[in-house]
């Protein structure tokens, strides 16, 4: 049984911040921690949609986390 893409796209759509330093270099440690606290609260298939690959803007100021 094949579920069509369209049918996995329920509930919340949850867009993550780019986590970078003062230098805009990435923080790819402080995003794996973002993340997995995101799926331990129960965000998951079935019950959220995470796109991976989205073309808006940062917003006018940096994400330091």
């Amino acid at each position: 049984m094949t579920e069509r893409r369209k049918d996995k796209l329920v509930g919340s759509l949850l867009s993550l911040p780019t986590l970078n330093d003062e230098e805009f270099k990435l923080r790819l440690d402080r995003q794996r921690v973002h993340l997995n606290w995101i799926i331990e609260k129960g965000f998951a298939e079935g019950n959220g949609v995470l796109p991976m690959a989205v073309c808006h803007g940062e917003g006018e100021g940096q994400s330091t986390v």
